[in-house]
């Protein structure tokens, strides 16, 4: 469901654009131009990297309810007493 090559990718792209961003001197606008819309594209991607893993969680949490609750109507089909 994660790809974790692709977030090991997006934080070293954060690390180089950070260590980048901490050599500029002042005078450089070109450069820190560059750097603020290459650290916005990393963000992007790793605000919708959380989305997804947000959505994984959410169903993988959906899946196990489901399969305790078809644990749990088993378990009475066979007579065995239930936990509340």
């Amino acid at each position: 469901m994660t790809d974790r090559g692709d977030d090991n990718e997006l934080f070293t792209r954060l690390d180089r654009l950070l260590t980048a961003a901490k050599l500029i001197r002042g005078g450089e606008r070109r450069l820190i131009l560059s750097l603020e819309s290459d650290i916005r594209r990393v963000r992007a991607a790793l605000s919708a990297r959380c989305e997804a893993l947000a959505q994984d969680m959410r169903t993988l949490n959906a899946r196990s309810n489901a399969a305790s609750a078809y644990g749990r109507t088993a378990s009475i089909g066979r007579g065995a007493p239930h936990r509340k």
